[in-house]
């Protein structure tokens, strides 16, 4: 009876571990998939939306320049 019990916890944790560990792969591939498609995104948004930011961010640092020295 004791080897029947020992058994079913075993193939209980032995479920568990395999569906911890195929979710954390999972995880992990949705995280590169991720990572992928936003690096995608970027390069969709074009050289000249880039170019724009980054004047953006320029007037924004002098805006901001001159109110601290106001």
């Amino acid at each position: 009876m004791q080897r029947s019990t020992d058994f079913e916890r075993s193939k209980s944790t032995i479920r568990i571990t395999y569906h911890r560990r195929r979710n954390h792969n999972s995880s992990k591939e949705q995280r590169e998939t991720n990572g992928i498609e936003y690096t995608a995104a970027v390069v969709r948004m074009g050289g000249q939306f880039w170019k724009d930011v980054a004047k953006w961010l320029e007037d924004e640092m002098k805006a901001m320049e001159r109110n601290a020295a106001a």
